[in-house]
Order: C-alpha cells, then sequence, then structure tokens
C-alpha cells in the first residue's frame, strides 16, 4: 500500500505550504482589487460626507486612525472636481491641489500649437476663463464650457514659488482671480453676493491678486475689505484682449469712478505692500485721487505706476510721498514709460534729498532731459539709501556727465545705475557738431592776454590707458573719478548711448572687474571662461570688428585732431 503524501495529510500542512496557485486565476482577464484598494476607494468617494459630518468628540473624527500614508492613498483617490469652496475647506494635501492644477488646466486648454496632450504645447500650465466647477456658484453663464469669444485667454503658468510655495494657494489665487475678471461690466447684485462668498471662503489663502484685465467697474474696496491677507495687488483696468470689430476707446484705462473706489479701498488694508497699476492710462488728475489714498496705507513699500500718462504734475503728487513727514515708507518707485519732464524729475530729486527709505526708483523712457537729470542728481548727492537708479531713454546728453561726476565722487551707496539709450556721446567727424567736440576736449588755458592750447596730458586709469583719455576732458574727469572716489557702484549700463563700442567694453569691464574684486572672486576665472569678456566667434558673430592696436581705436587728445581719436 502506497503511504499518502505528507503535503497533504493534514490542515496544518497544507496551511504552511507557500507558493500555492490558483490556475483558473491565470486565465482571467482582470484581477480583483485587493480589499484594501476596495477600502480607499469608498473613504475618498465619501471623504466630504464624513469630513462635514463628523461629531465634536475626539473619537468622532474618522481620519484620525488612519496613519499618514493611509491618508496619502486616500488623497490620491480623491476626485478632481469635487466642489471648490467644500475642497477649500476640507482638502489640505499638496499633492491633490497639484493633481487639480495640472488636470483641470490642461482639461480646459483648448487653444495651442496641437491637440495632441503629449505635444510640447499642451505640456505648459495655461489657464483660461473656465478652470474648474467653480461654475455652479453661478459666476459663469456658460455652465463650465471653455469661453469661446472674449477673455479666452489670460495664459500663464501655475508656479508655486510665486504663491507662496504651496499648490493650494496657487490654485485658489489662479482660481480667484479668473472669478473677477470674467465678471460683466454691470455686474447684478446676485453675481456680487455670489462674488463676497468666494472671498469669504478664500480670504485665508489668498495673499496676492493678479488681476491683468478687469473690464467691470468693481468696487475695489469689496475685493480688500473681505481679503485680510493681500498683500500684492496688481490690477489693469479694462479689456484688451481679443477685442476684433467690438474696439472701443471707452474700454481702456481707469476711469474716475475705479480710481476713487481704490483710494477708499486702501484705506482698509493693512497687509498691502505692494501695488501695480500698469497700463490704466492714469493721469494727472487720477494720480492726485490716488495719492490721497496712498496716503492712508501706511505698510504699503513697492509702488508701480509704469506705463501710463503722468505728467509734471503727478510727478509733483507722487513725489510728496517721499517726503520725511509722511508716514508711508516707500522702497521700491517705478514711473517709468510715462511723460515726465524736467519739472517733474526737479519735484522728486528734491524731496529724494531727505528721503531715507526709497532703495529703487526707476524713471525710464521718460523726458527729463539734461536739465531734469542735472537737478535729480544734484539732489541725490544728500541720499544715503537709494541703490538702483533707472534714467534709460531720457534723452540726456554729454551735458549731464558734469553733474554726473561729482554725484559719483560724493554717493557710495547707488549701486546700480542705468543710462542705456540716451545720446551720450557727441561724434566730433560730424561737421555740425564741431563746438561739441571742442567741449568734451581739454579747456583752454589763458597765458598773458592770450589763449593757447593747454598740453595734453592723459588719464592712468587702469584699463583706459592705451585709449589716450585727456584728464581734463568731460569723460576723462567721469573715469578718474568712477576710478578713484567711487567704491560703491557695482552695475553701469551704458548700451545704446553712442559711446565707441571699446569705450563702452572698458567701462563695462572696469566697473564689473571692481565689483567681483569687493566680492573676493577670482575675476582671472571669470575671464578665462568667457564670461566678461565674448570670444571671437562671438565677436564675429555679431559683426564686431576687433581693432589690431589702440592707436588705431585712438583717444581724446588735444592735438592733432584725426579720425583716430574718440573725442
Amino acid at each position: 500500500m502506497k503511504a499518502p503524501n505528507p503535503v497533504y495529510s493534514s490542515p496544518r500542512a497544507m496551511s504552511s505550504t507557500k507558493g500555492l496557485r490558483f490556475r483558473a486565476m491565470d486565465h482571467a482577464r482582470t484581477k480583483p482589487k485587493k480589499l484594501r484598494d476596495y477600502c480607499f476607494d469608498h473613504l475618498a468617494s465619501n471623504y466630504l460626507f464624513l469630513t462635514i459630518n463628523q461629531g465634536d468628540e475626539p473619537g468622532d473624527n474618522p481620519w484620525a486612525q488612519l496613519s499618514a500614508s493611509e491618508m496619502s492613498e486616500v488623497y490620491a483617490r480623491l476626485p478632481s472636481d469635487l466642489p471648490i469652496l467644500e475642497a477649500i475647506r476640507h482638502v489640505s494635501d499638496e499633492e491633490y491641489w497639484k493633481r487639480r492644477t495640472h488636470e483641470q488646466l490642461l482639461a480646459n486648454y483648448t487653444g495651442g500649437p496641437s491637440e495632441n496632450a503629449s505635444s510640447p504645447g499642451t505640456a505648459t500650465l495655461r489657464y483660461l476663463r473656465t478652470l474648474g466647477p467653480a461654475t455652479g456658484l453661478g459666476l459663469d453663464e456658460n455652465n463650465g464650457a471653455p469661453a469661446k469669444s472674449q477673455g479666452t485667454a489670460t495664459a500663464a503658468a501655475v508656479n508655486p514659488l510665486g504663491h507662496g510655495g504651496s499648490w493650494k494657494q496657487a490654485f485658489i489665487e489662479t482660481w480667484a482671480n479668473r472669478e473677477i475678471t470674467v465678471l460683466p461690466l454691470d455686474p447684478s447684485p446676485e453675481k456680487i453676493r455670489q462674488l463676497a462668498l468666494v472671498l469669504q471662503t478664500t480670504a485665508d489663502y489668498i495673499f496676492r491678486l493678479d488681476l491683468d484685465e478687469l473690464p467691470s467697474s468693481l468696487d475695489m474696496a469689496l475685493l480688500v475689505a473681505r481679503l485680510p491677507c493681500l498683500c500684492s495687488l496688481k490690477v489693469t483696468f479694462g479689456r484688451r484682449r481679443k477685442l476684433g470689430m467690438a474696439y472701443d476707446r471707452a474700454l481702456f484705462g481707469m476711469k474716475i469712478n475705479d480710481a476713487t473706489n481704490l483710494s477708499r479701498a486702501l484705506r482698509f488694508t493693512q497687509t498691502l505692500h505692494s501695488l501695480s497699476l500698469p497700463h490704466n492710462l492714469i493721469d494727472d488728475e487720477l494720480t492726485k485721487i490716488l495719492v490721497v489714498g496712498l496716503r492712508s496705507c501706511h505698510v504699503l513699500t513697492d509702488l508701480d505706476l509704469s506705463h501710463n500718462k503722468i505728467c509734471d504734475r503727478g510727478a509733483r503728487k507722487i513725489s510728496s510721498l517721499l517726503s520725511p513727514s509722511e508716514e508711508i515708507r516707500l522702497s521700491r518707485l517705478s514711473l517709468a514709460d510715462n511723460n515726465i519732464h524736467a519739472n517733474g524729475a526737479m519735484h522728486i530729486g528734491r524731496h529724494l534729498a531727505e528721503n531715507d527709505s526709497l532703495q529703487v526708483l526707476s524713471l525710464r523712457l521718460n523726458r527729463c532731459e539734461d536739465n531734469g537729470a542735472s537737478h535729480l542728481l544734484q539732489s541725490l548727492m544728500a541720499n544715503s539709501t537709494l541703490a538702483s537708479l533707472d534714467l534709460s531713454s531720457n534723452d540726456i546728453t554729454i551735458h549731464t556727465l558734469p553733474y554726473l561726476t561729482p554725484f559719483l565722487a560724493e554717493n557710495n551707496t547707488l549701486a546700480t545705475l542705468d543710462l542705456s539709450a540716451n545720446p551720450l556721446y557727441t561724434d566730433p567727424a560730424e561737421p555740425t557738431m564741431a563746438k561739441e567736440d571742442a567741449f568734451i576736449r581739454n579747456r583752454p588755458s589763458k597765458r598773458k592776454g592770450k589763449v593757447g592750447n593747454a598740453v595734453a596730458e592723459y588719464i592712468t586709469v587702469e584699463g583706459f590707458e592705451d585709449l589716450r583719455v585727456e584728464k581734463q576732458s568731460i569723460i576723462g574727469v567721469f573715469l578718474t573719478c568712477l576710478a578713484e572716489k567711487n567704491s560703491g557702484l557695482q552695475c553701469l549700463h551704458l548700451r545704446s548711448c553712442r559711446l565707441p563700442a571699446i569705450l563702452e567694453e572698458r567701462i563695462t569691464k572696469f566697473v564689473t572687474r571692481r565689483d567681483l574684486l569687493n566680492r573676493g572672486l577670482n575675476v582671472d576665472a571669470y575671464e578665462s571662461a568667457a564670461v566678461l569678456i565674448p570670444t571671437e566667434e562671438e565677436s564675429e558673430g555679431s559683426g564686431m570688428e576687433k581693432p589690431e592696436k589702440a592707436d588705431e581705436v585712438g583717444g581724446i587728445s588735444n592735438g592733432e585732431n584725426t579720425n583716430d581719436d574718440i573725442g
């Protein structure tokens, strides 16, 4: 008689068998999920119900019994179309908000170079008018469908680093921007109440609003009063995109009513430190209204009024904010691309002489000219806080350099100076500029009642010896002062100033080398790596000709009027 198999002789032996296979499962097309997965799916589908209906007792919280890894499994199974207001209240997982941002932004992106989801065009995170199930609030008349005509696109990448490093904050701020910008020109009271509900729910997560297209005449006090954490606000009134044949001049810019509402709203905030109002067609009258509210915003440090129509009277009103007697302390002020002339620059400089808070000032693309720039530089000689000054594209000529030289000698606080796109240099080869040629050379000396030319003396500044720049010329005095009396300037921009290419390169190189030495960095390593000096291939590609000798480049001399001199 054959002995029984010991493996199957007892239940204990059968239970200890490893590698037991169910051959019927080999032919199954789908395998059932684990019981663990079924439990997580059930918890995720009832997440809001279990969270909202939990009791007040500590033991009634169903999520307290799960570990962190188990909660991650639940969050990973949450649908991305949860009601937005409920999700804001009860979901705090960053991975969920990251997934929701990716899915909803890409799902609502209908334009672009390709409809293929794997194409590079759809890989960029963009948001359009419809961002999610927020349409259930009645703020969108298309019931969740992407907008087709007006306001198709405020296309922008969503980066959490610009939103406090939080995906939840990035999603909420982007969604709130959309809900505000899609309001009609005259919103009904019902939509205003719905917007107030949205702001009340998201108040703790909105620190920054970027309303680059606000067509409605919305009372800004409604926003500011309901957002106690708002720190940065950027508003551009009017519809600017996708107008087509519906173009209307009245759709652009800030109106008097908008300026009044915004000025009143600034009195309610205690957290707003950055205000940007570009492209609003703000003139002197609107500036006068805004300054009244700005005086009450004591925590404001960054003010941007660029790309507007502010003239000298408006600049005078804004300059009053720089007075030490005012409670507001601005550290950054941008008035770029306006209509400020010499008179406005004088008023700004008069208050900057006593100002102790402003660090960055931009007057780019204005009309300060020599008169305004010279008065501004004279006033800044007593300033000890301004670190960056932008005077590019202001029609500044060589006549401002005699005022720039003593400014650099007295002020060692300024670290960045931009004089780009100003005609600082006059070519002596032009017949109409003969007088200017004499002005930038050595001044004549008087001997026994006769006027004679002084003996040419050239500067000995390291890096400029071979250029033969006369010591008493305007440029020579400027270079000597820059090298011997100024030690704070770290960056000097002289692009498109009509200077000879070799002179512009030497000045930029000198300032950069000095900055690297002050930082304790190895200048030779930077030069060998072609960081500071372009290579020969780059010079050939840009069409620059490399001089063979320094004498061919020439210098500013008092003797022969050759074409080799820099003048």
